[in-house]
């Protein structure tokens, strides 16, 4: 049996002025798969005055302990966030801590899920930054948040409950009905729209070319009603995503998506072989697609690479963390991995320093956490994109091709490429 305690530390601090940054320089801790603890948040508005943090963890990511062996495992951690005006500022709009007791007298693993009230008033817009503290071994995690109040069609108004649980992710794996829950649409009707498209994958950073324009007709669509309470019962297509939109001179709204069930880690066999895309020849990936063993051809064609299995499992494990870690971190319209930040990130690995701004980002690949020049600078630019707030392009420049077939050749040799080591 699931049992939470919830002991709120710390007052809000509203309208201060701390000196206090919302990050460093260095924004790399952002996409770090290093962090032990992983807990995943959905910003939603469900009045005009308050906003809630639903958070997400995993029992598997914190340690349990007990005093004697008459008493209980329980885990300690607690959340921490603060509120500033924008990102890179330094005055705090608010800021609480609350302090969680997790009981497990069995260990079973489990998700444990709760939320956390703050004011929030209609038309703010700030940035977020979340501190996760696993207090039995000292562990953190950190991220950011842009909480935007200006509209009523934004995926913050809507909140997706799927087979019990509230989604902090907007992937959909059931093929049964869904309740999307909107307090601030109630009895408002919303319009649904489902596209199914092939975006493609990035292409390399050199290939400079003005990308597809997207098609905005949808597929299909029909019309979503909230009852009084809030609450609309959804059906969802089985491919594609829907994006749902009170009112659609707003381009905002909530996008679904339907990917892998075990998304975002790769497990699906027919799933491994088109990562690779990025370091395969045409006739190499043509020849993974159709193999009626895609598992098998995958493990086989790193094996015929490396040389021997044993070096075959390490570059398996290390480049498919890298796909999963892209589909974790930079999935937008599409799956993570097929993004510009995703095939940064999966070929040239884990930047030294990332600079971060409300419409840009920037990553830099040195020599080692010494190396004060680095050699290799990628700069992504947000897009607006009315599916997604995490889509990012990046600037393409044809002084990238040498080193990209230089990485390409690393990975085909059977190594692991890192850039800047």
């Amino acid at each position: 049996m699931k049992r939470l305690m919830y002991i709120a530390i710390g007052l809000c601090i509203i309208g201060c002025s701390l000196s206090s940054s919302v990050s460093s320089d260095d924004y790399s801790y952002l996409y770090n798969r290093e962090t032990i603890i992983n807990p995943e948040f959905k910003i939603y508005h469900t009045n005009s005055d308050t906003t809630e943090i639903v958070f997400k963890i995993k029992s598997a990511d914190l340690i349990y302990s007990r005093a004697n062996q008459d008493s209980p495992y329980q885990s300690r951690f607690k959340i921490h966030y603060r509120v500033y005006e924008e990102l890179n500022s330094k005055i705090i709009i608010d800021s609480s801590t609350l302090q969680i007791v997790d009981i497990n007298p069995s260990k079973k693993h489990k998700l444990i899920f709760g939320k956390i009230k703050f004011p929030f008033a209609s038309g703010q817009k700030s940035i977020l930054r979340i501190t996760t503290t696993d207090q039995q071994r000292n562990q953190e995690h950190k991220t950011l948040q842009v909480v935007d109040k200006g509209t009523l069609s934004s995926a913050q108004n809507f909140l997706v409950i799927e087979e019990g649980q509230k989604l902090t992710r907007p992937y959909i794996v059931s093929s049964d009905s869904i309740q999307i829950h909107s307090f601030r649409n109630r009895n408002q009707s919303c319009l649904l729209q489902w596209f199914n498209r092939d975006f493609g994958v990035a292409k390399p950073p050199f290939a400079v070319g003005g990308k597809k324009p997207f098609d905005y007709e949808p597929d299909d669509y029909y019309k979503v009603q909230f009852n009084e309470q809030g609450i609309a019962q959804v059906q969802l297509p089985e491919v594609g995503f829907v994006f749902l939109q009170r009112d659609t001179a707003d381009k905002k709204g909530l996008t679904l998506y339907r990917f892998d069930r075990n998304y975002p880690q790769v497990y699906n066999a027919n799933g491994l072989a088109e990562p690779l895309r990025f370091i395969c020849s045409n006739s190499e990936y043509d020849r993974l697609l159709q193999s009626d063993n895609q598992k098998l051809a995958v493990e086989q064609y790193w094996i015929e690479k490396c040389k021997s299995k044993e070096r075959a499992r390490e570059i398996i494990k290390e480049y498919y963390n890298r796909v999963n870690d892209a589909n974790t971190y930079f999935t937008s319209y599409i799956e993570g991995w097929k993004t510009d930040r995703g095939m940064v990130s999966i070929i040239y690995g884990k930047p030294a320093n990332i600079e971060k701004r409300s419409d840009y980002e920037s990553w830099s690949y040195g020599h080692g956490p010494e190396y004060q020049a680095p050699s290799l600078i990628f700069t992504f630019y947000k897009k607006d994109n009315p599916f997604s707030q995490n889509d990012y392009r990046l600037k393409r420049d044809f002084t990238y091709k040498q080193g990209w077939y230089r990485a390409l050749e690393t990975w085909r040799a059977g190594r692991i490429y890192k850039a800047g080591i």
